[in-house]
């Protein structure tokens, strides 16, 4: 055995002694710390108790740490009127969709006024009246106009004179839209067609200040791809404007007398405007606000968040949560009953339709519409409102087609 260091021999009484301090010290010193960990096993529960506490009050008292998730951010937008418009040409089988429509941004924009209020506007002529009691019934106030603003003969170009009739969705009727710049009553106008679904708060896109916010068309590139100075075409279906009465006068006075070539450079030989429907919209406003007016009056947004079509993997694949505007275009229309099965955001925005038609019913104590999984068997939604004569073509199967036997097919 080792004698301790204090009894070993050799040692003088001096070194003795400071070597026994010394023991004494590591004696006390462990006493302490077990005494120590005892202590703090008996209060670790009150502690651990306390911490949660505080943690709960900091959470509590945090303006915004209880928000959403960042992957769906909510910006405080200025005091801004805003309106969501759709421009009807026609009467036809868009009751529902427009319904549809109207609860998506409800679901979103509760208000129609006020602080994040949002208006709904139907720009629609006289010739649209079976439709008038649908949308009124949905909160779309009904803005009559006499037409697009410009009359076929008073197109100076004798070509696209004669070729606009066949242009587009709807030929001159398709510049009903442009309607929207007139509304001056509101700060910004977001422009949709009725073949669209509101998926998600659009705060960023209201608070952009740009005359025209728009997308790009994913149909090609016009006459000459980007990389080598060509344009992609806008993408009618949504954009939005900052309204001015001025600015759709020098629009509409373009297309008056404008010169629309088919010779692969569009609009005035500017190389802007050569593509599907470059004669009217998807072609006139790229036109006018990359050649026409000063650079900075548009700005160009993301197509997967506010256009989305499914027409490329990017936009296929964008997450749920990330989705705020979904156009029934390269995806077919919910109506169609053509529905495509997966997780792609053709899939999800289908089903978000269905969904929200069947929430409609359910409100008006209605029995839900199963959803329509095969083409040729759509039943309207049975709102005294609708008028389910205009919807009889969508439904040609006899056997799930019972209701129409209360109509004749209108052509």
């Amino acid at each position: 055995l080792v004698p301790p260091k204090a009894e070993r021999p050799g040692l003088s009484q001096e070194a003795k002694g400071i070597l026994q301090e010394r023991a004494v010290m590591r004696r006390l010193s462990r006493r302490a710390r077990a005494w120590e960990r005892g202590s703090r096993a008996a209060w670790r529960p009150v502690s651990t108790l306390l911490l949660l506490l505080a943690a709960a009050c900091a959470l509590l008292a945090a303006p915004g740490a209880m928000a959403r998730p960042p992957a769906r951010p909510q910006e405080t937008l200025p005091q801004l009127r805003l309106a969501v418009a759709v421009a009807v040409t026609a009467d036809g089988e868009y009751g529902d969709a427009m319904a549809v429509l109207a609860s998506s941004v409800r679901k979103h924009y509760p208000l129609a006024e006020g602080p994040r209020g949002v208006a709904l506007v139907a720009i629609v002529t006289p010739k649209v009246q079976r439709l008038r009691p649908m949308l009124k019934e949905f909160g779309w106030m009904i803005k009559e106009v006499d037409g697009p603003g410009v009359a076929y003969e008073e197109i100076a170009d004798s070509k696209l004179r004669l070729n606009i009739r066949k242009a587009g969705c709807c030929g001159l009727d398709e510049l009903l839209k442009l309607r929207a710049l007139q509304l001056e009553e509101y700060d910004r106008v977001l422009v949709l067609d009725g073949d669209t679904i509101m998926l998600g708060p659009v705060d960023r896109l209201f608070a952009t200040n740009a005359t025209l916010v728009y997308t790009r068309d994913g149909a090609g590139g016009g006459v000459r791809p980007p990389a080598h100075g060509g344009e992609y075409p806008l993408q009618g279906g949504v954009w939005m404007v900052r309204p001015s009465a001025a600015v759709f006068a020098r629009v509409m006075d373009g297309f008056k007398h404008g010169e629309f070539h088919k010779n692969g450079l569009g609009w005035n030989d500017s190389g802007s405007g050569y593509w599907w429907g470059g004669g009217t919209i998807q072609g006139l406003l790229p036109w006018m606000f990359r050649h026409v007016f000063p650079e900075g009056e548009s700005l160009e947004v993301d197509r997967c968040l506010y256009d989305n079509m499914g027409d490329e993997d990017r936009c296929r694949d964008m997450a749920q949560e990330q989705l705020r505007l979904y156009h029934f275009t390269v995806c077919p229309k919910p109506w169609s009953c053509m529905l495509n099965e997966g997780r792609s955001s053709c899939s999800v925005a289908q089903h978000a339709w269905w969904k929200t038609r069947q929430g409609i019913e359910e409100a008006r104590g209605l029995t839900p519409t199963p959803t329509c999984n095969r083409r040729g068997r759509y039943s309207p939604m049975m709102v005294p409102e609708n008028d389910r004569a205009l919807y009889v073509k969508l439904c040609n199967q006899p056997q799930y087609c019972e209701w129409t036997k209360d109509f004749q097919a209108e052509e």
